[in-house]
């Protein structure tokens, strides 16, 4: 690296690591010992047996592990929660980082750190202070970790052992569309490299990977109703005009952060859509063949076949044009690093010129994000209010107001008098709330 190029790459870290310290002081301000939403039906249980047990569609493997455990360092302080659950965020970021760094073309732009930027955005904060998305955050870092295993280290003995136990540990984290969509981009990756590797070698990575899933997805159905568990009850069609229509949206409108839902409309959206994908498809032709790049690809087609498989497995859910997320929305924002980057080394200059559009989007989006103070919003209305709600229906077990109601401060009846004897720390901190 020359000496221009070595100013632009540490302005970059800066820039993500001035963001991360960001991050970390609005945790500290708002991560609040207080349950909401789905974590009052989720409470400690005071044992390990039922990690594999079902809540809504979802296996949770891992937010009941840590969740017992939290409950036996310190009586199931969610505020320690919170940090638990960044910190595993930030696990998923650091392989993220390796899987850019182990392609050399992606390596050598000095600016690749900011890819990164979107990841960190305080429009997420929503989901860090919501501990019970550890799980989604344990499911995308075992999908990442599968893809590092199976696509840059695929000349490795063990790779495909390897990626096959990270791909179920990410389903069994929550839920299977990412693990299939995982399985797949590898069976693509081997087709594609079949006159390099030989049709032999291809099959019997291909067949490794798939006998191994099921041996595992066999020793899980004598853990659990394995029927339930790959069940999918689609309610509403995916190829309807809305759900085109509101997925275009959100697909598009993610590069900006949310930043520009005034000004991109469904409409506009669902008109780029094509522009934005055909452009994708281009460099994919050009690029398909480089085992170098292979692994972005990998996460791409992933995220995307996750993403539509969660709305299919929601029943079309995506929540509103003005916020522009769907559940679990750190897992389309995976989409970005990746795009950025396979667009960046295209040797066409659309590509690259695409691409550059879509940084400063990226960059704009974040300091819109910032400057909206959408973190502070989430923080007070889901755990200050929701402190004095509770606090409320402690005293005088009845919930009116329309702020409390919405965020299911009690989700059960029985939840605060169940917590009093398991002597949870969250009794102590709302009997002070006021």
């Amino acid at each position: 690296m020359n000496k221009p190029v070595n100013v632009i790459f540490y302005l970059s870290c800066f820039m993500v690591l001035l963001l991360l310290g960001y991050d970390i002081y609005l945790l500290n301000i708002y991560a609040t010992d207080i349950p909401f939403w789905d974590i009052w039906d989720l409470l400690p249980t005071g044992n390990y047996r039922h990690l594999f047990d079902f809540y809504n569609e979802n296996m949770q493997v891992f937010y009941f592990i840590i969740s017992e455990t939290m409950y036996r360092l310190a009586d199931w302080n969610l505020r320690y929660f919170v940090f638990v659950n960044y910190a595993v965020y930030l696990a998923l970021m650091a392989i993220y980082w390796k899987i850019l760094t182990s392609v050399e073309n992606v390596k050598n732009l000095p600016y690749y750190p900011l890819f990164l930027m979107i990841l960190l955005t305080p429009m997420l904060g929503f989901n860090w202070l919501w501990i019970v998305l550890v799980q989604t955050h344990t499911f995308i870092l075992f999908f990442l970790l599968a893809i590092y295993f199976g696509f840059t280290k695929d000349d490795k003995s063990y790779s495909v052992h390897a990626c096959a136990t990270c791909l179920f540990l990410s389903m069994i984290s929550m839920n299977i569309p990412l693990t299939v969509g995982g399985v797949i981009a590898y069976i693509i990756k081997e087709a594609v490299n079949v006159k390099q590797n030989g049709i032999k070698k291809c099959l019997l990575k291909c067949g490794n990977l798939v006998v191994e899933l099921g041996i595992l997805i066999i020793l899980l159905s004598q853990l659990t109703d394995i029927n339930k568990f790959i069940a999918v009850h689609l309610r509403n069609s995916v190829f309807s005009l809305e759900y085109i229509n509101n997925l275009s949206f959100y697909l598009i409108n993610l590069y900006g952060d949310l930043a520009l839902t005034e000004i991109i409309t469904p409409k506009i959206a669902l008109a780029l859509m094509p522009l934005h994908f055909g452009i994708l498809l281009f460099v994919f032709f050009e690029q398909y063949k480089n085992k170098n790049i292979q692994s972005l690809w990998g996460i791409m087609f992933g995220v995307i076949f996750c993403v539509s498989g969660i709305i299919a497995f929601r029943g079309g859910e995506v929540y509103s044009n003005k916020f522009s997320f769907i559940r679990h929305n750190e897992t389309a924002f995976m989409l970005v690093p990746a795009t950025l980057a396979v667009l960046a080394v295209s040797k066409y200059k659309l590509a690259r010129y695409y691409g550059i559009m879509l940084v400063l989007l990226v960059l704009y989006g974040v300091s819109a994000d910032i400057s909206a103070k959408r973190f502070q919003f989430f923080g007070d209305l889901f755990y200050k209010n929701g402190c004095v709600c509770v606090n409320h229906y402690y005293n005088l077990k009845t919930i009116s107001d329309w702020q409390c109601t919405m965020n299911y401060p009690v989700a059960k009846p029985d939840a605060i008098e169940k917590a009093e004897k398991m002597n949870l720390s969250f009794i102590k901190t709302i009997k002070n709330c006021k």
